[in-house]
C-alpha cells in the first residue's frame, strides 16, 4: 500500500493542478485586457509624437526655405553695410613711403583691420569722412557688413546732403 500512495498524491496533485479555479482564470482574462489596452495605448502615444515631431520638422524646413529666399532677395540690399557702388566711389590709391597722401595725413603705417604693415605699392582706400584709410580688400570686406569706420566708428552712410539730384534742365 505504500507504493499506491504515492502513486494516488501524485495523480491527486496533477488533477488539482490543471483544474484551474474559474476566479484565477477571470483575473489572467482580464490581466491580458489590461495589458491590451496599455499597449494600446502607449503604441497610439507613439504613433501622436511621432506626427508631431514630423509636422515641427517640415514646418522648421519651410522656414529655413523661406529664410534663405528671403536673404537671397536681400542679399544685394545690404541693410547692415554699404552697397558696392558707394564703397567703389571711396578714394583708393597706391602706398608709398615718399610722397604719398597716407604719409601726408601723419597716419599709421599698419592696417588697423588686418594688423600687418602696408607695403609699397599696395592699394589704400580711405574714408571720405574721417580720412583714415586701410588696405583696399581689408575696408572693402568691412564695409559689405558694417556702415562704419573701423576706427572712430563714424557712419559711413551717405546723408541727405550728400545725395546729388539730377538737375532738370
Amino acid at each position: 500500500m505504500s507504493s499506491i500512495s504515492p502513486s494516488v498524491s501524485a495523480t491527486g496533485d496533477a488533477a488539482a493542478a490543471a483544474t484551474i479555479p474559474p476566479s484565477s482564470l477571470a483575473t489572467n482574462n482580464q490581466l491580458d485586457w489590461v495589458t491590451k489596452l496599455f499597449l494600446v495605448i502607449v503604441f497610439l502615444s507613439l504613433f501622436i509624437q511621432l506626427c508631431y515631431i514630423y509636422i515641427v520638422m517640415r514646418r522648421e524646413q519651410n522656414n529655413a526655405t523661406t529664410l534663405n529666399s528671403e536673404s537671397d532677395n536681400n542679399e544685394n540690399k545690404n541693410p547692415t553695410g554699404l552697397p558696392i557702388d558707394i564703397i567703389n566711389s571711396y578714394h583708393s590709391f597706391p602706398y608709398s613711403k615718399t610722397n604719398n597722401e597716407a604719409t601726408m595725413s601723419d597716419h599709421d603705417t599698419t592696417c588697423s583691420i588686418c594688423i600687418s604693415d602696408y607695403e609699397e605699392s599696395e592699394i589704400l582706400r580711405m574714408m571720405p569722412q574721417c580720412q583714415h584709410y586701410f588696405h583696399k580688400d581689408c575696408v572693402d570686406s568691412w564695409l559689405k557688413v558694417n556702415a562704419s569706420c573701423p576706427i572712430c566708428r563714424n557712419s559711413m552712410q551717405p546723408s541727405n546732403n550728400d545725395i546729388t539730384l539730377p538737375e532738370c534742365v
